[in-house]
């Protein structure tokens, strides 16, 4: 009988820690790539390879730190966003690598489980499952309270190619659950602050979100093939192999060679469990049907906005056309009225010309449909138009010189106009805002 191989030298040694509740299962050993292991050719795993997330139990937590938790969060989430960008460049990158390689390079590898590692120590903090800051590193820390890892596998080029298509089902869970999780933690800090402590089910209904969503993140950047799983936790061993740890030998492959290297064996890796109680699944449902709501609410006003940004557009063209066309109208106004050397049937003329166009143009300002805060300011501009277009009718009107003269003094014509102007300045500085 052979004896069970040992894990190499470089591999984290991830022994359980003395405050492991039992839902959170036994962190078993899992390969990372090193320095001494890219020495040797950086083996590549075959097999299924998971992406891993352990979580110890709920524990007492200083108060004052659950009261500002926000705040003391803060650093971490100003780099991680920093992270995130840089993330993003390098999957696209990778993109490419694993498509025609069918693997990540070793230091793209390295960094995006890196970055995925602190993420998921920085949100465990913040929402309340350990009072343990989180270090500012990229590496794994065995001593800290909450842990990722991932190992280099093969990938399938197809899945590769298409998997901004195949992530969308687990990105739409993945947000529900993270703004029902955003929901359920106001309650947990609420119980936290007087407590001290997370009841049991909130914390291991965030840590399944904190986990999914951690998994998520794992397949979207290709450090492992494995589709995002588990959402509502493991399943609990029962019998007689219930306390064991459930074994898998994988081989670890040569990049060139499609064998097992000289010197590399296979050792057993545990997945690590996170089981549920029946209280923290009914937590966490009724946090997804938070979630949802949240999350449809926030579609359906961004879906709204959208359309009103657009329809803002329309409008604005439509008033933009209909001014051009009054412009044409006006501009030639004082000459024409020059040219009529006084003549008062060529004046008017011109006047109750000008009266009609300004009406046209409040008939198309209203035909524009503005949406939203903006269409009281149309109603103004289509409002004066109409009033300045009336005292240019009522010019156009008059028979005899003294009554030209009359109207003139008891109008406010040349005050109507200029207040068209300003309307039509205003609204198209909103429209054009939005």
């Amino acid at each position: 009988m052979s004896e069970t191989p040992e894990p190499p030298e470089f591999g984290p040694e991830n022994t359980a820690r003395p405050d492991d509740q039992a839902a959170y299962g036994q962190p078993a050993p899992y390969w990372q790539p090193t320095a001494a292991a890219s020495n040797t050719g950086w083996p590549l795993a075959s097999e299924r390879s998971p992406a891993l997330v352990s979580f110890t139990g709920p524990t007492p937590q200083r108060r004052w730190t659950v009261a500002i938790r926000a705040i003391l969060a803060i650093p971490h989430l100003v780099v991680l966003y920093f992270l995130g960008i840089a993330l993003g460049v390098v999957v696209f990158i990778s993109w490419f690598a694993a498509l025609f390689a069918g693997r990540l390079p070793e230091w793209a590898h390295t960094f995006i489980t890196g970055v995925i590692s602190w993420q998921t120590r920085a949100y465990a903090y913040l929402f309340l499952l350990t009072d343990v800051y989180p270090p500012f590193s990229l590496e794994d820390d065995p001593d800290y309270p909450v842990r990722f890892l991932t190992r280099p596998t093969r990938l399938n080029r197809l899945a590769v190619l298409f998997r901004i298509i195949l992530v969308i089902p687990a990105a739409l869970v993945a947000a529900v659950a993270y703004y029902g999780v955003v929901v359920v933690s106001i309650l947990g800090w609420l119980i936290g602050l007087v407590a001290g402590k997370l009841p049991d089910a909130i914390h291991q209904a965030v840590a399944a979100v904190i986990r999914y969503s951690a998994r998520y993140s794992a397949y979207l950047g290709m450090v492992t093939g494995e589709y995002p799983w588990g959402l509502f936790g493991d399943q609990a061993v029962s019998g007689p192999e219930a306390g064991t740890t459930a074994v898998v030998e994988p081989a670890f492959v040569g990049v060139g060679e499609g064998g097992v290297p000289a010197g590399t064996s296979a050792w057993t890796v545990d997945p690590w469990r996170l089981i549920l109680s029946g209280a923290a699944k009914g937590t966490l449902t009724a946090s997804l049907i938070v979630g949802a709501g949240v999350w449809g609410a926030g579609v359906t006003a961004h879906a709204l906005l959208a359309n009103s940004t657009v329809s803002s557009a329309v409008s604005l063209l439509k008033i933009q056309q209909a001014n051009n066309v009054l412009g044409t109208t006006l501009s030639s106004f004082p000459s024409s009225v020059a040219a009529c050397n006084q003549q008062l049937t060529c004046v008017t003329r011109l006047d109750s010309s000008a009266g009609r166009a300004l009406e046209v143009f409040a008939g198309s300002v209203r035909a524009a449909s503005v949406p939203g805060s903006a269409a009281a300011e149309a109603n103004t501009l289509a409002n004066d138009s109409e009033t300045a277009g009336s005292d240019l009718l009522q010019l156009g009107s008059a028979s005899s010189v003294a009554q030209y003269q009359s109207i003139v003094t008891s109008s406010n014509l040349q005050q109507d106009l200029d207040q068209v102007s300003i309307d039509y300045v205003k609204l198209i500085k909103d429209l054009g805002a939005r």
